[in-house]
């Protein structure tokens, strides 16, 4: 039938192989034993791309627009919050001193808050369609707008952020705690674990599969550097590849 179709081509697999089961809220290997494989994971997100597009070029402007929000708060609130002062200076030149105020602090602290919830829904939201994808369901435009597990996905978001700020106090630091734990969202999204869980199951995953773990990393980020060209262009093409790849990844080295 098409519906069977349609789920046997969840994940690439080999001639005579038994098709991948049903959608499951676990991570689970590839069932077929085929190990993970950089070309398959391209050849597999393009083709999941081709089928899909609407839904995740569609999802990926209105999410990138969204980050905008929180940054358009914190600055347009402090800056029409805060205290100008007009002096004159030397040679008749006119001076403008601007000071916070607590209202302006308050905006800033709100428009942090804001963009870090609107982050997290993006995450949850959007990787949740491609683990629709993934488990070779139907999508639709709503699937990449519909966050799931929505309060592990911020925790997760605040804990890394923090992470990796910390960690940047070293210069390698930060980059070792983002390639430590990049598979954290897909897993809390994936599993429906909690974020310490999803964190120590991303670590352990990318340790036991290093070398195919920085391999994919590096090709990743250069994917990503690619998209950001031309003032960010190519992001909504690149952007839903790179997710696509990462949950591959995901599913074929756990």
């Amino acid at each position: 039938s098409d519906e069977t179709s349609h789920r046997s081509d969840a994940y690439p697999v080999h001639v005579g192989a038994s098709p991948p089961q049903p959608v499951s809220s676990a991570v689970h290997a590839d069932p077929n034993g085929v190990p993970f494989n950089i070309g398959a994971a391209f050849t597999w997100a393009l083709s999941k791309f081709s089928s899909n597009a609407v839904g995740l070029v569609g999802g990926a402007v209105v999410h990138t627009l969204l980050q905008a929000v929180g940054p358009a708060v914190a600055i347009g609130g402090a800056f029409a919050l805060s205290q100008r002062t007009t002096t004159i200076g030397r040679a008749g030149v006119e001076v403008v001193e601007v000071s916070l105020t607590p209202g302006s602090i308050v905006a800033i602290v709100l428009g942090v808050l804001v963009a870090l919830a609107l982050l997290a829904y993006s995450l949850s939201a959007y990787i949740g369609g491609v683990v629709d994808i993934a488990n070779g369901a139907l999508t639709s435009i709503g699937s990449f707008f519909t966050p799931r597990r929505y309060g592990s996905v911020v925790a997760a978001t605040l804990i890394l952020l923090v992470a990796v700020a910390i960690g940047s106090i070293v210069i390698v630091g930060g980059v070792i705690v983002v390639f430590l734990f990049w598979f954290t969202i897909p897993i809390i999204v994936d599993r429906g674990v909690g974020p310490l869980v999803a964190m120590k199951a991303s670590a352990a995953l990318v340790r036991a599969n290093l070398g195919e773990s920085l391999v994919t990393a590096l090709l990743l980020g250069m994917v990503w550097i690619v998209g950001n060209s031309v003032c960010g262009l190519f992001i909504i093409v690149t952007g839903p590849i790179v997710t696509l790849i990462a949950l591959f990844a995901l599913r074929r080295l756990a």
